[in-house]
Order: structure tokens, then C-alpha cells, then sequence
């Protein structure tokens, strides 16, 4: 947007005066109450044509819009030019349509309401074109609506519902006292129907007269209006009786119905669900029954030029917070142009804000000439100098937008260049940069100003007297947080301060938000995760931590390169699981109605592009995998496999210690580092331990594969692992590492030989066909890699396959599935391979030392905020409902309707137990404070709890089949407390969560519900239960 010559605006809007005069009192000569606008549209048209809009149409509804640019972005302004009518003439002291002028103010129907702001939005465009200050990037519009008067809102609804018009913010032309408004209580109106019986008037007792009912509602209602909402700012929420009718068949009868009209005003939080519900819960209401009825009236009635286009008679409440960005531009404006604080408050009626913010959400902003008083008053006047003011306010609205910024300059390179300037010294090259402000300080004529960029942080050093007037402005004005731009000469202050001394400044974005702990920091995590942009903005450790994430994964890209490798790209939508064992997101495919997964690995796809022909490949892509989130694990991460033809696991082994010491490298670290206060030798040579080797040393006695299967169970149980008798040597002993092996792993570690059983895509070793040729990596007890030297047999496959389908019939949904078409690209032949698949999130905790993997992902996974809505729920909900019967597996609801005549529980207990047995268990009140999945555990969930000590409680439960965790944070929770600790999972868990258990229909094979024991949060943590 040009550089606004405020001066300039005020006198050309002054010079106007008399051209505005007079086209206000041509609207006024022609009548134009609510659907008969058309003579006074026709005469706007005619004169935005005049002083040179660059067009001007007339919609069907009959609204006429001015446009004024040519860019994507819309800024609007709307007045409203129909009338009410002129009521009694004899109100009147001058004629309403022919008016009366003065030397300050002009008199007529629709001077203030609202056809004065008309004539100051077509001023105000001519001086936009003639000082040619529309930005490049915008369109202005200048609208006309109709039938505002009976309707408000419904032109708007039309314009963007149909016209397709829906600008960036508005500003209203409403009269406003000369002050900004930002508000006004919303409207509705509703009918109360009451029925009766009619009978002759002699004997009003055999009939049921209506208009009694009616006089009880009535009364009830005013009663009502007493208790509703107050708000602050907008005010009381209030209702009246407008209208009454009824119907008799005489005078001498009883009335057989009555109807009255209500005219309810909403202030802020209520809404038409909360008015009509109020009135149908009025004992009166209630006990009518069917014989009430509450509704919403509809406006139905066309336009001038013929068109209906029906609503409800709702009209929304609707505030612009003060803080907005629109809110605080209209007062920056308005300062900068008449030099005094401009007086914000709300509209006592109702406007086409309604529709504008109330409805659509479009932020709303008033400012127009005239005052509320004269609205629909007869004498009706305004002010000649309110047109004035107004169409300068209109022409000189500052975008805090712009289209585009010069900076040209960044604060590192600058405090660098500059290292050895002198103090009070002043460079003589101008410099332009960008950034946040934090305003920190100032002296009246003198102001220190820090901004930060993405390099580092520089202050600007603002005098009075060397700034710009209007960019003096722009800094006086600065909130924390404001984008801004500014162009200067470096200096360095008395105290030896490198600075910027600005000739010029620029507002590039509103922060209309504050951030939090005046640019200090922000601690609280769950806040950091959800907000990672404020997260960002405020802490340099976060910056530092991405920053190096990107480092890491270009180092991975570049060594990958380097060795010739190919990066590829496979498929995310995926119609067979397979690559790993996992459980998979499902989705659903519209185009081909067909169920899909979202990718649980890349391999199956690379290890084609090997029987295709290439030698090398590697992909870096998110992964998506349907189960629990803990401090190492999210729904979605990213992963690079790798694969190399003619390789094995030594060459797998290479290229993991090659490329992880390279991307330490790359951010700088050697030698030692420090994990979590765990220091580990990550650039000393990498040793290599078989399975079975880790599992003897943490059991303290030697285990094999031919370990008797009695002995490996009792390990297990010894543990408190958990294990299914059909669970073969491998199995046992792979559960056995999973559990107990890993924490003793620190140092890297390439742990081999695995199992056949948990290995379905590894070769088999030729000399023991029970174990594969594959390795896990662990660093600081967590793995990081994953490598195999290739199964290429199709046969061998395919029978690992088959045996995968089996497990997945009995219930392992983690269970690969059978992939034909790739058991057919190996019949073509895949030569000998090495895979790989490492973790890139878990790699860059490591070397940022970062405890959760959520510190390392920008935008992790979250629970919805309390009172969020989900889109995609919506989106699920409506797909279910057009589906109906046929319903895809994928739109199955997780909770099914629950018939109770067909519910089964256990039979109650008939032994009784003393009253001092049952008072031993002591029943608490406990607030879950995490929850999370117990890894290697389909059923287990680990609660950490608050039980009122003031000392953390964990308690294990087997729910995870019915709950999510993130469904239960939060929640307050039943729990026996004084149950002895018993080892879960080698996990204590310290008592029991209450739950209800039943079956939904008689018979073995139908499956238990459960549901948890939710109580009311009111409650507090400790709370015993008697």
C-alpha cells in the first residue's frame, strides 16, 4: 500500500464535502423503504460511475457493489440504503424526502440510517483512486445492501453465499456517534403457538381457553427476561412480547388458539438453540404439551427486483475483540488522522453485522457519520463534518497486511559487518530488516525497540527528531509481537549497543495475540506441542533443536548420495499391510470405493525397484502406524530405508554407523556424548551381540535356542512377562530381550541373530535355519535401526506369508497380510540384498538430547482441545450417515448400539462379606495426570495418578481394547489404593481402576463390553468413597 499523506486524505475529504452533500440529498429525494430500493441503486451506480470506480454492478438480489482494484484480497465496506418509513407526518417539521440542509447538517429519511454512509464510501473511493492507495494485492469493494431494514444480514448472505464475495474484514457505515464500534447483541424472533378448545362464553369451563394458557407463558416470559445473560460489554440479553393474536369464532366464545410474537435480543454466548430451548422449559410451556409450540419466524418476502431468498429470523450476536487487529488498525488510522484517541464501543441495534461476523465469522468494524438517536426517529439529520471525517477514515485505512516487504538485511550478517564501529559512530550504508518487536523501553522523544529475526536479535535505536512522522507512529504503536520492517543507517549507542538508528518503519503483521511471559518463554509443554509456533517464537533452544533436525536429515541425504544411492518415492496409500508388523491406519478411497492403509513401512515397494533393476535406493517418508504414543513413539514418524543389491548385513552395518556418525557430524558433536546423563561412545567402532548372548547376560545364566521351552516360560513368568503357550523357543526368547535385554544396551550395539519367528522377511541362516540374518541397533536402550540381509525366495515367502495370514486370523491385527504381487516380483528374481529401515525422529533425540520424541516432530499428534471440534469426525459422521446400511468396514461405529433387553452380567455374589472386610478397601477419587500404552502390551495402560497425597500413584489396567489414552487424561477415575504392588510387565502397579463389565447378548462367543468408572471432575483427587 503507498505510503499514506494523512494531511493529504483530511483535505481532500474536506474539499468534497459539498459533492457528498449533494449526492446524500439526491438519496434522500427518492424514497427507498425495504424492497422498493431500486431509484436510489440506480442513482449510486450513476455516481460511483462518475468519480471513476473501476466498476459497478448490480447483483440479483439488487445490492450494488463498487470495485476499486483488482487483487485476490477483499476489503469491503457496507451501507445499508434502504429505509424504514416516515411514520405520522405530522412528526415531521420539514419534509422527510425533500430535507432540509444547513450550514453543519442535512436532514431527511435515511440521513443517518443509513444513506450518509453511502455518500461518504463513494467519496472516500474516489479519494482511494486519486493518491492511488488500494494495494496492489486488493480489491476494494464499496456495497449498497437491501432490505437491511426488515431483514439485517440477508444481502450479506446473498453476497457471499452467491455473489461468491467474501472479503477479509468489513467495515460497517452504521451511524456511530464518531466513535469505532465493535459489536451489538444479536436478535431473533420467535412465534409461541398455543392450541385450545373453543365452546360458548356462558360456559367457559367446557372449553380450554387459549388465551389463559397464552397469559401464563406471558407472564412466565417476563419473568424470564428478568433472569437472562449480562454481558459486560454488549450488555443484557432481553425479551419482550411484541405481537398477540388469537382466533374465536365470536365474541361470545372461548379462544380456541393465541399466538404472540417475542423479540429477544441475544448478548454474547447466547444463541437461537439456548432462546428456544429457554422458552419450551417454562413450567407453562411443559405442561401445555402438544398444545405449545415454539418456532422461528422465516423472512420470505422479494426484493426489488423480484428475487426471495428465505432465512430464518436469526440474527447472531457477534463481537470484534478489542485486541483485534482490525479493531487496533481502525484506531491507529483514526489517530493518525484527526490526533486524538478515538472513542470504542458497540451498537445498541442491529446491523448487517449479523450476518457479516455473526454468520460467516468475517471480522466486522463500524464507523459511520450520524448517531443511533436518529435512527427511524422522524427530523431525522446528520452532520456535514461527520461525512467528512468518515470518508477520510474510509480512503486512509492502514492494511496491517501488506502485500510485500523490502528487507533486504538480516541481523547476524549485521552485527558481524559492523563488529568494529565505534561508539556514536554511524555507518553509511542504509539497511533494511525484518523482524519482531519487543519493545523495551523509551523517553518521550527516544525509543529502544529490540527486533528478531530468524539470525538474531537487534535493537533499534528511534529518535523523534530522525524518524519519519508517520513511522514514528508505527513504533509508538508497536504491540509485542509485531511483525515489522525497518530502514536505517547502524549505529552504536553511548553504551556501545550495535543498532539501527530508522528513518523509516513499516508494520508488516499484527500480532493480535500477546505472547506469553513478555518473549521469556513458555514452559508449559502440552502448550509448547500444540502451539509450536508461539514455542518457536519464544524459545531459542527450540529453534536450535529444528534447526539441527534439518541438518541431520539433509547429512542423511547427502551420505546416502554420496554412496550412490537413489532417493525414491513409494506410495503412502497402500491396499495390502506389509513391511513390518503393525497396526495400520484405515482410510477410504471415494474414487475407486475402496478401502486403503496408510503405509506401516516403505520395504515391500523399494525391495521391488531391486527385481526392476537398480542397485541402490532409498526412501525418506512418513510412516503411519495406528497405536499408542509414548515418550518414542507417535502415530506418524519418519523413517529411511535403505536397500542395496548384491549387499548382506555387514554392508547394512556400514552404512548405519556411517551414516549416524555423519549427521552427529553435521551439528558439530565428536567423540562423547551425552544422552539423558548417560554418556555414550558413539565414534569408537560399533560392537555386534547375538540375541540369545544379551539374554544370558541380564538372566545370569547361558540361553539358546535349544533352551527347554518350560525353562523359557519360567523366565518369562519369573518377569511377569506375559507369554501364550503356543509361543515357540524364538518367540519366547525375542520377548525375553524385548522386555529385560535392551536397558543394558548403551553403547551402539548391533544386536543379530533373531528368531525366524518374529523375522518374516529375513533370510535364514544356512548353518541354523531357526535364526535370520538380521540386526536391531540400540543406542541408550532404545533401537534405532532395523536391517536384514533380504529373503529373496519366493517359496520361503510366500510360506511367511501364509503363516502371517494365520496369526492374523487369530487376532493379531499387527499380522502381515499376504501380498501376491510381491511374491510375483520375486519369481522375476531379486538378487541378493541388504535393507535397512532407521529411525530418523529417535536420531535426532539422540543427538539433541532430547527426552520425548514429541521435542524433535514440529507438530506432534495430540488429543483435541477441550471444546475443539474435529473436522474429520464431522467428515465421518456425514459419510456414515450417506452410506446408512451399507456402510464400508471403515465407517463401522467404534460403539455400537447397545439393546438392554438383551444384556448379560455376572450373576451377583451370594456369600455375604462383613461390613469391616469391604471397609478395608479403601475406594479413592484419582485424577489421571498421564496416561500412556505399555510397550509389547496389546491390553495394558499405565496411569499415572493423582490420588490427593501429593505423590504420583501408578496402577496398570487391561483396558487399552475399549480406551484410547489420550481419552483418558484428564478424567477423574475410581481406584482401590491399598491393594499390595504387583509387577505388571515388570511395571508395579499399586491398585486397581474400577470398571463395569457385561456381555451384549447371551453365549460364549460374544465379547465383553467394559466400561471405566467416569465420575464428575468436581470432585477432588483423594476423595474416599463410602
Amino acid at each position: 500500500m503507498s505510503t499514506v499523506d494523512f494531511s493529504r486524505v483530511n483535505e481532500l475529504a474536506q474539499k468534497y464535502e459539498p459533492e457528498m452533500t449533494r449526492f446524500l440529498r439526491d438519496m434522500i429525494r427518492i424514497p427507498s423503504e425495504s424492497c422498493q430500493e431500486e431509484g436510489v441503486i440506480r442513482r449510486i451506480k450513476e455516481e460511483m460511475e462518475k468519480v471513476g470506480f473501476d466498476r459497478v454492478e448490480i447483483d440479483k438480489m439488487g445490492n450494488v457493489l463498487g470495485f476499486i482494484g483488482n487483487g485476490p484480497r477483499i476489503i469491503a465496506f457496507d451501507a445499508h440504503i434502504d429505509t424504514v418509513g416516515v411514520g405520522n407526518r405530522s412528526n415531521w417539521t420539514f419534509d422527510p424526502y425533500e430535507g432540509y440542509e444547513d450550514a453543519e447538517t442535512i436532514g431527511g429519511r435515511g440521513a443517518s440510517d443509513q444513506e450518509g454512509g453511502m455518500a461518504s464510501m463513494v467519496y472516500a473511493g474516489k479519494i482511494i483512486k486519486e493518491l492511488g492507495l488500494c494495494p496492489k494485492d486488493c480489491t476494494i469493494v464499496m456495497v449498497g445492501t437491501v432490505q437491511e431494514e426488515d431483514c439485517d444480514g440477508l444481502c450479506w448472505q446473498y453476497i457471499i453465499n452467491e455473489d461468491g464475495l467474501k472479503p477479509e474484514f468489513v467495515v460497517s457505515t452504521e451511524p456511530t456517534d464518531g466513535g469505532i464500534y465493535r459489536g451489538q447483541r444479536g436478535r431473533m424472533e420467535i412465534r409461541v403457538d398455543v392450541s385450545g378448545v373453543s365452546c360458548h362464553g356462558s360456559a367457559p369451563e367446557r372449553g380450554d381457553n387459549a388465551i389463559y394458557r397464552m397469559a401464563h407463558i406471558m407472564t412466565e416470559l417476563e419473568q424470564l427476561n428478568a433472569r437472562l445473560a449480562d454481558d459486560p460489554f454488549l450488555g443484557k440479553g432481553t425479551l419482550t412480547v411484541s405481537q398477540i393474536f388469537y382466533t374465536s369464532p365470536s365474541r361470545c366464545a372461548v379462544a380456541d388458539s393465541c399466538a404472540i410474537s417475542v423479540d429477544r435480543r441475544l448478548t454474547f454466548g447466547e444463541d437461537k438453540d439456548l432462546a428456544i430451548s429457554q422458552i419450551e422449559n417454562l413450567p407453562s410451556v411443559k405442561a401445555a404439551g402438544d398444545k405449545a409450540k415454539v418456532s422461528m419466524y422465516t423472512y420470505e418476502v422479494p426484493s426489488w427486483t423480484g428475487l426471495i431468498y428465505p432465512t430464518d429470523c436469526y440474527f447472531p450476536t457477534w463481537v470484534l475483540p478489542e485486541d483485534h487487529v482490525v479493531t487496533k488498525s481502525t484506531e491507529e488510522t483514526y489517530r493518525s488522522l484527526f490526533g486524538r484517541e478515538p472513542r470504542t464501543d458497540k451498537w445498541t441495534f442491529s446491523t448487517n453485522g449479523v450476518a457479516i461476523q455473526g454468520r460467516y465469522g468475517i471480522p466486522c468494524v463500524g464507523f459511520g457519520p450520524g448517531a443511533e438517536s436518529q435512527a427511524h426517529a422522524p427530523n431525522e439529520i446528520t452532520w456535514k463534518m461527520d461525512l467528512v471525517t468518515c470518508a477520510a477514515l474510509y480512503a486512509a485505512g492502514k492494511n496491517p497486511y501488506p502485500e510485500r516487504s523490502s528487507v533486504t538485511d538480516h541481523a547476524a550478517d549485521l552485527l558481524d559487518r559492523y563488529e568494529h564501529l565505534a561508539n556514536e559512530e554511524l555507518a553509511p550504508e542504509t539497511v533494511t530488516i525484518g523482524g519482531r518487536g519487543v519493545p523495551q523501553r523509551g523517553q518521550g522523544t527516544t525509543m529502544f525497540i529490540v527486533v528478531r529475526d530468524p539470525s538474531a536479535d537487534i535493537q533499534l535505536f528511534c529518535r523523534v527528531n530522525d524518524v519519519e512522522v508517520e513511522s514514528w507512529e508505527v513504533l509508538k504503536e508497536l504491540d509485542l509481537g509485531d511483525i515489522v520492517q525497518a530502514t536505517g543507517q547502524v549505529t552504536r549507542t553511548k553504551r556501545g549497543e550495535l543498532s539501527i538508528a530508522p528513518r523509516t518503519a513499516q508494520l508488516l503483521s499484527k500480532a493480535v495475540r500477546p505472547l506469553p511471559e513478555k518473549f521469556h518463554g513458555l514452559s508449559d509443554k502440552e502448550t509448547r506441542y500444540r502451539q509450536r509456533y508461539v514455542d518457536l517464537i519464544v524459545n531459542e533452544d527450540v529453534r536450535e533443536t529444528f534447526r539441527k533436525r534439518s541438518a541431520i536429515v539433509s547429512a542423511f541425504r547427502r551420505y546416502m548420495e554420496d554412496n550412490g544411492y537413489m532417493e525414491v518415492e513409494t506410495p503412502i496409500l497402500q491396499s495390502i499391510q506389509g513391511g513390518a508388523t503393525a497396526k495400520p491406519f484405515i482410510t477410504h478411497f471415494n474414487a475407486l470405493n475402496q478401502e486403503n492403509y496408510l503405509r506401516i513401512a516403505t520395504e515391500l515397494h523399494l525391495k521391488r525397484l531391486l527385481v526392476g533393476g537398480y542397485e541402490r535406493v532409498f526412501e525418506i517418508g512418513r510412516i503411519f502406524r495406528n497405536e499408542g504414543m509414548d515418550l518414542t513413539h507417535n502415530p506418524e514418524f519418519t523413517t529411511m530405508e535403505a536397500y542395496r543389491a548384491y549387499s548382506d548385513l555387514e554392508g547394512m552395518k556400514e552404512l548405519a554407523e556411517g551414516v549416524i556418525k555423519a549427521a552427529a557430524r553435521a551439528i558439530g558433536l565428536e567423540g562423547t556424548i551425552d544422552y539423558q546423563g548417560q554418556a555414550i561412545d558413539l565414534f569408537s567402532p560399533w560392537a555386534s551381540r547375538s540375541m540369545t548372548d544379551v539374554v544370558s547376560e541380564v538372566l545370569g545364566r547361558e540361553i539358546t535356542l535349544d533352551t527347554p521351552i518350560e525353562e523359557l516360560r519360567a523366565a518369562c513368568a519369573e518377569h511377569d512377562i506375559e507369554y501364550k503357550d503356543e509361543w515357540t523357543a524364538g518367540k519366547l526368547v525375542a520377548e525375553l530381550f524385548d522386555e529385560l535385554g535392551e536397558a543394558i544396551l548403551i553403547n551402539p550395539t548391533f544386536v543379530v541373530d533373531y528368531p525366524v519367528e518374529v523375522s518374516p522377511l529375513a533370510k535364514r541362516h544356512e548353518d541354523d535355519p531357526r535364526l535370520t540374518h538380521r540386526f536391531e541397533l540400540f543406542i541408550a536402550a532404545h533401537e534405532y535401526a532395523n536391517a536384514f540381509s533380504e529373503l529373496n525366495d519366493p517359496v520361503d515367502q510366500a510360506e511367511r506369508f501364509a503363516a502371517q495370514m494365520e496369526e492374523k486370523a487369530s487376532g493379531d491385527d499387527e499380522a502381515m497380510e499376504y501380498d501376491e504381487d510381491y511374491v510375483r516380483a520375486l519369481e522375476y528374481g531379486m538378487p541378493p540384498a541388504g535393507g535397512i529401515g532407521i529411525g530418523i525422529d529417535r536420531v535426532v533425540m539422540l543427538l539433541t538430547n532430547s527426552t520425548s520424541i514429541r521435542d524433535v516432530l514440529l507438530f506432534p499428534h495430540m488429543k483435541p482441545e477441550k471444546g475443539s471440534k474435529s473436522g474429520a469426525a464431522a467428515a465421518k459422521a456425514a459419510q456414515m450417515a450417506e452410506a446408512g446400511a451399507s456402510a464400508s468396514p471403515f465407517l463401522t461405529p467404534m460403539k455400537p448400539t447397545i439393546d438392554y433387553s438383551q444384556v448379560v452380567v455376572e450373576p451377583l455374589f451370594e456369600d455375604f462379606v462383613d461390613f469391616d472386610t469391604f471397609a478395608k478397601s479403601d475406594f479413592r477419587a484419582v485424577k489421571v495426570k498421564d496416561c500412556v500404552a505399555v510397550p509389547k502390551s496389546k491390553k495394558l495402560l499405565n496411569f499415572t495418578l493423582d490420588d490427593g497425597t501429593g505423590t504420583d500413584r501408578t496402577i496398570l489396567s487391561g483396558i487399552h481394547d475399549y480406551y484410547e489414552p489420550e481419552d483418558l487424561i484428564g478424567k477423574t477415575l475410581i481406584a482401590i489404593t491399598n491393594l499390595p504392588p504387583r509387577k505388571m510387565m515388570g511395571i508395579p502397579s499399586c491398585g486397581m481402576i474400577i470398571s463395569a463389565v457385561h456381555a451384549e447378548a447371551e453365549g460364549d462367543e460374544t465379547p465383553e463390553r467394559l466400561n471405566v468408572l467416569i465420575v464428575d471432575d468436581a470432585i477432588p483427587a483423594g476423595a474416599k468413597l463410602y
